[in-house]
């Protein structure tokens, strides 16, 4: 029995993971009818992705319809080829997620005559109902972003803003991820659901994406706000879907550098004086064909060094008063200090990815990603909290220690006792 709920598992496993590939990938659906409006049956449609020259083919049933899925997002080239009509050439650009209904209409002619639509219009995306916004590369790649935080492509969608929070915090609780979460439709950002590549990235415990990416990575980001596929599943407010970059058959690397300090930033409205800070971004990517038309690679390294300052605003005769109680009580930890303390970030981001075409029906891709953080008081410190009631990232293992006298120890057994 526990042999057969194994394989079970595994084939439930399988039909997930081929559930889940309609959700980063597209898929293209259609008709193809003759110059009377007749249904053409038996007519290829050939698809070429022209970033990679990757081609699949299908036939026209009976009823003149094809449908083409798991679709790479990018441009394509489509194709409609019929003996007897002349060849009807499309090109579109197919996003993450998308599902689109295109019709053609063939000509008789030679087999030598073609019929190409230049200009690529616009298509209605009538197969799905859920409203969506996506991001695409020209957006991702030219868009300025302080901290380049790829969450923060979600605020360019209508229906999406910043969590409520009144927190200072620069990490949420539970968390390694920057940021506080958003919010989709008014919604609490633990409803929410994070998607890589098809594949859940979650940290339900503080409703954020559970993987930080460097934004050199990503290809597409798209938020659904409402009316989501049943693929996307297990969450009542959007969900966010990302699809990271791959190689293709131009090699292509890009080196990048960002930097800040605090002289063009606004004083503090408490301390009355601009807090120290500087920034340095700063990463390299590279992609390219290992065999041309079949197998990709794609890599990306980023660091983040941030050296930003707090403000504490206890005034200076609280401070006084409190820590002279604890000199009085000979407390062990550190004293209430007031003013600016440091507030460090260190972010290491690392991705690589490879992709692969055994045939038009087999792809395979592996990726590999890394994100290294450290942070000094990265929670609890700011306002009135002071930096000594802070944690830092990542927590080191704190190891504890006892002492009881023996009438302590006896008291403690009696307890248990009674």
């Amino acid at each position: 029995m526990l042999r057969i709920l194994r394989h079970f598992a595994v084939i439930s496993t399988i039909f997930t993971a081929v559930a889940q590939e309609t959700i980063h990938r597209a898929s293209l659906s259609g008709r193809v009818t003759d110059p009377a409006g007749a249904v053409v049956e038996e007519a290829q449609i050939l698809t070429r992705h022209l970033d990679t020259n990757v081609t699949q083919t299908v036939p026209t049933d009976r009823d003149g319809r094809f449908r083409l899925t798991y679709l790479k997002v990018g441009s394509y080239e489509i194709k409609v080829r019929k003996t007897g009509f002349s060849d009807s050439v499309r090109t579109l650009t197919l996003g993450v997620g998308s599902a689109y209904e295109i019709a053609f209409a063939l000509a008789v002619g030679s087999t030598e005559t073609n019929v190409t639509v230049e200009a690529e219009s616009s298509l209605l995306e009538a197969a799905r109902s859920q409203i969506a916004g996506t991001v695409t590369q020209t957006g991702v790649r030219n868009l300025p972003l302080n901290g380049r935080n790829f969450l923060d492509l979600a605020l360019l969608i209508p229906g999406v803003s910043p969590t409520n929070t009144g927190s200072n915090q620069l990490f949420a609780e539970t968390s390694a991820v920057p940021g506080q979460g958003i919010s989709v439709g008014s919604q609490r950002n633990f409803s929410n659901s994070f998607i890589v590549d098809g594949l859940s990235a979650n940290d339900d415990a503080a409703g954020l994406s559970g993987v930080f990416y460097g934004l050199d990575t990503v290809q597409e980001f798209q938020v659904v706000t409402s009316g989501g596929q049943a693929e996307l599943g297990r969450a009542l407010g959007g969900f966010i879907n990302v699809v990271t970059k791959s190689g293709t058959n131009t090699l292509h690397g890009d080196l990048y550098g960002y930097f800040r300090n605090q002289r063009l930033n606004a004083a503090n409205p408490l301390g009355n004086a601009k807090l120290p800070m500087t920034q340095a971004q700063y990463g390299a990517s590279l992609g390219g064909p290992l065999i041309a038309d079949r197998t990709f690679y794609f890599g990306n390294f980023e660091q983040r060094q941030l050296n930003q300052s707090g403000l504490i605003t206890i005034s200076p005769a609280n401070v006084t008063a409190i820590n002279n109680r604890l000199n009085a009580i000979n407390f062990p930890g550190a004293r209430v200090s007031t003013g600016i303390y440091p507030n460090p970030v260190r972010i290491t981001n690392g991705l690589a990815k490879l992709d692969h075409q055994f045939s038009t029906r087999d792809q395979f891709t592996l990726r590999y990603s890394l994100y290294k953080l450290s942070s000094r008081n990265a929670r609890g410190a700011g306002a009135l909290n002071d930096a000594s009631a802070s944690n830092r990232l990542p927590v080191p293992a704190r190891r504890q220690t006892h002492q009881f006298d023996k009438s302590e120890c006896t008291r403690l057994y009696r307890r248990r006792d009674q």
